[in-house]
């Protein structure tokens, strides 16, 4: 499976009989608690349902983002309300997979690893980069000579959602060298990772905002490397109380952020202004971070301990969330008009929930037929 949903760490459901955990950065007082082998992380897969359905609504709001000018001022900000909040939804993804890949015992031997899991992405990146070539030739009327389909194929361009997963192999192949580090680093070094990363994020934003650039370049901290190794860290840090409280309040300050510092730049230049947006900014880090200690925090891994079915219900979710990534895109553009559904549909506020949750089950009933069809099944898992 292209996300590893099932592969987090096989076993019985995680049950906590402390509330408190360790973490490399976080509360100091905190417990070192570190899994066993033979344990599985529940909430991982709470994560990952959760991650394809911001997935899923930040692509239904995002149309709206693009029309400042066209649409009443309100209609752009509720907009871009949804589409600051969901801007983690990518990160999270990212460090779910570091959580569950980067332990030495998973990448070792090293030929191994890279034939179970590199092949589970290039397929179905082949079969839909396909599909979505398609799509542009004879739905959307775009003309298409074969070395432009074969450069769309090689740049990961055949739709605006499919460039994850050049990132995601880039990452399944550096994982056996990710892997000791994340996986044995000490709290001082975990430390230093995490500001460093953070660095260099504000670092880029400051250079895109004042229009220079620094010639030092971080590679082991840039890009996407950064949630892939910091799932790792902090997959066992299981916080609590005031630390959680805390990582709620800046969810909801760096979302707000980042819907007030977007509509600024907007204002300025009179179209979208992308320099928060993008998900190595220091904004969409915190708020990536935060939501993740809170989605794997002392208070859920205890209810999802003494609530199995939920676990089911999550379990089942994670395993189709790689067919609804895949697919919605493309439901999105044939299915949802037909439906009459639209981003402002009757308003934002209206539209963009009403859409989000029909090309949501559109997109679950669809994976799940699909995985039903032998020749098609590896399309979609």
């Amino acid at each position: 499976m292209g996300f590893d949903a099932a592969e987090t760490i096989d076993g019985s459901a995680y049950m906590l009989k402390s509330a408190r955990f360790a973490g490399a950065l976080t509360d100091p007082n905190a417990q070192t608690v570190g899994p066993p082998p033979a344990l599985r992380l529940d909430y991982i897969d709470v994560l990952k349902c959760y991650a394809v359905a911001l997935v899923v609504l930040l692509h239904v709001a995002a149309p709206g983002t693009y029309l400042w000018g066209a649409v009443k001022v309100r209609h752009w900000l509720t907009a871009e309300a949804f589409d600051s909040f969901s801007r983690v939804c990518v990160p999270l993804f990212l460090m779910a997979s570091g959580a569950t890949l980067l332990d030495r015992e998973k990448v070792e031997p090293v030929g191994n690893f890279l034939k179970r899991r590199v092949s589970r992405i290039l397929l179905p990146l082949l079969i839909w980069s396909c599909v979505y070539i398609a799509d542009q030739i004879w739905l959307m009327g775009i003309p298409l000579t074969l070395d432009a389909a074969i450069r769309q194929l090689l740049l990961g361009t055949t739709s605006y959602h499919m460039p994850f997963f050049y990132y995601l192999f880039g990452l399944y192949l550096s994982a056996p060298l990710l892997a000791p580090f994340a996986s044995g680093a000490t709290r001082g070094a975990a430390w230093y990772f995490a500001i460093l990363w953070f660095g260099v994020s504000c670092q880029a934003l400051l250079s895109q905002i004042a229009g220079y650039s620094v010639s030092v370049f971080v590679p082991a901290v840039s890009g996407f490397a950064g949630y892939f190794v910091m799932g790792r860290l902090l997959r066992d840090v299981a916080i609590e109380g005031r630390t959680a409280r805390w990582c709620g309040v800046a969810v909801v300050l760096c979302a707000i952020g980042t819907l007030l510092g977007t509509w600024r730049f907007t204002w300025l230049t009179g179209s979208l202004g992308v320099q928060l947006l993008d998900y190595s900014r220091p904004n969409i880090v915190l708020m990536s971070v935060a939501s993740f200690l809170i989605l794997a925090s002392a208070p859920v891994r205890q209810w999802l301990a003494v609530h199995p079915g939920f676990v089911k219900l999550a379990r089942d979710g994670a395993v189709l969330s790689f067919g609804v990534y895949l697919i919605h895109p493309l439901l999105l553009q044939v299915a949802v008009p037909r439906l009459g559904l639209s981003w402002n549909r009757f308003s934002p506020l209206v539209g963009i929930p009403v859409s989000f949750c029909v090309l949501l089950a559109m997109s679950i009933l669809a994976v799940a037929l699909l995985r039903r069809i032998p020749f098609l099944r590896a399309a979609v898992s």
